[in-house]
């Protein structure tokens, strides 16, 4: 796995920055049929840029995400809760957490 970050004020170039420094990984690194890119911003209007910008390299046969962090959290906690209640359905989730109770066993 590889972790690229780019960060600048609106209008420096970090969507370009980030498309130029894929397509240049792509060469060397072609996606594997498991594999795909996760594309993460903070606002919806860089999503949308980002994921337009995505679209149009063709190595990557639309096998990309582009998402905010808010979506990202959120799907987390979806998918953990999920687990949680297969792991013990007598879980409360809507209970605030205790952090001084002990952990209990599984």
């Amino acid at each position: 796995m590889s972790i690229e970050y780019f960060e600048g004020l609106a209008g420096s170039g970090k969507t370009f920055q980030l498309t130029e420094s894929l397509k240049l990984f792509l060469k060397s690194h072609p996606l594997q049929e498991d594999e795909a890119i996760l594309g993460i911003t903070y606002m919806h209007g860089s999503r949308r840029r980002m994921h337009a910008r995505l679209a149009e390299i063709a190595e990557l046969r639309g096998r990309y995400v582009a998402c905010t962090v808010d979506s990202v959290a959120r799907n987390l906690v979806c998918r953990w809760r999920s687990l949680a209640r297969v792991l013990d359905p007598q879980l409360d989730l809507a209970a605030a957490p205790d952090f001084a109770a002990p952990v209990p066993k599984v």
